[in-house]
């Protein structure tokens, strides 16, 4: 039992450090490293509107789909944005972020734990999540169509509730 207070007391100060709040209720495995290094927080409440996108290396719709995810997450910046990788080597997340010149943190789903837990229906799948880190909307595929209703349902959670997307972001949650 003190083993495994020492390791959420342990797993609250790196999240101190990083920035980001810590995980509640037992939520340690739920953060997930960037290409930076970045910890981030993928499943759970944030306090803030995200959109989580998976892709691939080998993914050739996701080549096309995450450029225009880049420039709607410039446009958004209220938005919180994660990419998964789920390549099965790290080494495929940072060919995709460097061939596309990626800005946007790219967590690597080692073990397929994120994937695992959201069940991406296709590559590349898209997830908006609520603040409190309820699935609010998916959007498989690659299809404009898609796209454009996953766009206009951001941008009406943002204007029903601008706070969702407002809070103070953290160095590397983003």
């Amino acid at each position: 039992m003190n083993r495994l207070r020492g390791l959420t007391v342990a797993a609250a100060l790196l999240a101190m450090a990083v920035g980001m709040p810590a995980a509640a209720g037992g939520d340690e495995g739920a953060v997930a490293l960037d290409q930076h290094g970045r910890s981030h927080l993928w499943r759970g409440p944030t306090g803030r509107l995200t959109l989580i996108e998976f892709a691939a290396s080998w993914c050739a719709p996701c080549r096309r789909t995450l450029p225009r995810l880049e420039a709607f997450a410039r446009r958004h910046p209220d938005l919180r944005v994660l990419v998964v990788s789920v390549d099965d080597r790290p080494q495929g997340r940072d060919e995709l972020v460097e061939a596309l010149q990626l800005s946007l943190p790219m967590l690597w789903d080692e073990n397929h734990r994120i994937a695992g837990h959201y069940q991406p229906p296709a590559m590349p799948t898209a997830l908006l999540l609520s603040p409190a880190g309820d699935v609010l909307h998916t959007a498989p595929g690659s299809r404009t169509d898609d796209w454009e209703e996953l766009a206009a349902r951001i941008e009406e959670e943002l204007r029903r509730n601008p706070a969702a997307g407002a809070a103070e972001q953290a160095p590397g949650s983003r």
